[in-house]
């Protein structure tokens, strides 16, 4: 499984990626908001250094395609080429995040104008990554559209499920993933899973037993995975027990 980092933080971003085991990164505009808070740091350098300091791994960036209080085909379009074609250079793996249905409400007439866009975007070579994946037929339409990666919500699923709501018969974040991998494995899609909205450790065990391509894992759940008091404790109690003939032979 590979393993991207959900954060825009730079410092976290930097930190990770040190420890040799990061495949990616995944940014939202709530996670950008948070890591631009009091820095005086203008975008365009902000996502210059973020692209550089990444560059060779994917990084998900997302677009609003707001025009008029509404989520548009034309605009989407005009931001995602916007945002690939200043940044490529600055690290070609990027792609463009896009949420699988734009609209803000049940009553609105543009359900599918993200698809639309995935599906045009792609055959120009911008890579696609549809976010807010809440079913199975999402995903499948995603894919359908040619979606490189795809980010089913674990952590959300899993708050409306318990807040008592009924999901179209998914009934934990965990089962949409293996109801998502069940129905694309039918299929020869380019596509990869990406498990986002990960909240704990065990989704991201979750995540790797059900086989899933990749998960990104905020840095705070990242770091809990390395972390067990029995281990602390055998590191504790080998360093005790280590006779000094052998240290100093470990130290020639």
């Amino acid at each position: 499984m590979k393993i991207f980092i959900d954060s825009a933080d730079l410092n976290e971003i930097k930190e990770a990626f040190s420890w040799g085991i990061i495949d990616g990164v995944t940014t939202n505009p709530s996670l950008i908001k948070k890591a631009l808070a009091g820095k005086n740091l203008k975008i365009d350098q902000y996502l210059q250094e973020l692209l550089t300091l990444t560059r060779g791994f994917p990084v998900s960036l997302e677009i609003e395609g707001e025009e008029n209080g509404q989520i548009r085909e034309e605009q989407m379009l005009r931001e995602a080429r916007n945002l690939y074609h200043q940044l490529k250079l600055f690290n070609p793996a990027f792609n463009i995040k896009i949420p699988v249905n734009p609209t803000l409400n049940p009553t609105e007439k543009h359900a599918f104008e993200s698809l639309k866009v995935i599906k045009t975007l792609t055959k120009e070579g911008i890579p696609i990554n549809a976010t807010l994946i809440m079913t199975p037929e999402q995903a499948l339409l995603a894919a359908k559209a040619g979606a490189r990666y795809l980010s089913p919500f674990l952590g959300r699923i899993d708050d409306y499920v318990q807040s008592g709501k009924e999901n179209k018969g998914i009934k934990a974040g965990v089962e949409l993933i293996q109801e998502i991998k069940a129905v694309l494995n039918h299929y020869s899609f380019h596509t990869e899973i990406i498990g986002a909205s990960i909240r704990t450790i065990e989704h991201v065990r979750e995540c790797a037993k059900v086989g899933v391509e990749i998960s990104t894992i905020p840095f705070k759940i990242i770091k809990e995975m390395i972390a067990h008091e029995k281990t602390y404790e055998g590191v504790k109690k080998f360093q005790e027990d280590m006779v000094p003939e052998y240290r100093e032979f470990l130290r020639k």
